[in-house]
């Protein structure tokens, strides 16, 4: 080949000086691509940092809120909880009392009520006395007008089953038409002649007042009773239960 001339050799060092400043640029470009890269990923990266630690502590704040709403709710239900204990004593304690007052009032209930006979017992009754028919009775009673009432009851049975009423002794006083006797009797007394044949009346008439929650009691007693064939029927005061 032949030699280069002086413009063509100063054409190519002209040529490799803008060679060498392009590759300059380049690096220079490079370099700064890079860094703005670089400051990218550390601005997300401090971005995403930020933002876990906010997220971090909103959970905190949250999970310290609901921590307390729990404990608030749970100082609630243990209030609520003995409110409603207490409410159950005072319930219990109303239950005794309405129990004891209604205890109460049936003990008085049955203190002042009148001793009277049923229907079921007045059948009962007049049915096992109609086996002793003709079967002659006197009724002494006090002055109460409980006492007197129950007299006429069980003077009207025994004469529906055929019993025989004798008048009193000419010394028994009468008030209306029960004999009004001034008696110490309380409850019911039926008294009969010592050895009399009229036992077993006498002990059927027991049994029916018994059966009727009466409770009577069977004597054998001259003084009362003159006659050896009439049966005397004691009707005294309403006997008091103790209180219990």
């Amino acid at each position: 080949m032949g030699e280069l001339s002086s413009s063509q050799l100063d054409g190519v060092a002209s040529w490799s000086q803008w060679m060498v400043l392009i590759a300059g640029i380049i690096t220079a470009i490079s370099s700064i691509t890079n860094y703005l890269a670089s400051e990218e990923k550390d601005r997300r990266t401090d971005l995403r940092v930020a933002t876990n630690e906010r997220l971090t502590a909103e959970a905190k704040a949250a999970a310290a809120g609901a921590n307390l709403e729990a404990g608030k709710a749970r100082s609630e239900a243990a209030h609520l909880q003995r409110q409603s204990s207490a409410l159950q004593a005072q319930a219990a304690d109303l239950g005794r009392k309405a129990a004891e007052a209604e205890l109460q009032t049936e003990r008085l209930r049955q203190r002042i009520a009148w001793r009277f006979i049923d229907d079921q017992h007045a059948q009962a009754w007049v049915q096992s006395a109609s086996a002793f028919a003709g079967q002659k009775y006197e009724l002494l009673t006090g002055d109460e007008r409980e006492a007197r009432a129950l007299t006429r009851s069980v003077d009207t049975l025994l004469h529906l089953a055929g019993w025989v009423r004798q008048p009193p002794p000419q010394d028994y006083p009468i008030a209306g038409d029960v004999p009004a006797a001034i008696v110490s009797t309380v409850g019911v007394e039926i008294i009969i002649a010592p050895g009399a044949a009229t036992r077993p009346a006498a002990e059927s008439l027991k049994r029916s007042f018994d059966a009727a929650n009466l409770p009577a009691t069977l004597k054998e007693h001259a003084a009362l009773t003159v006659r050896a064939d009439v049966i005397a029927v004691i009707v005294g005061a309403k006997p008091q239960q103790p209180p219990k």
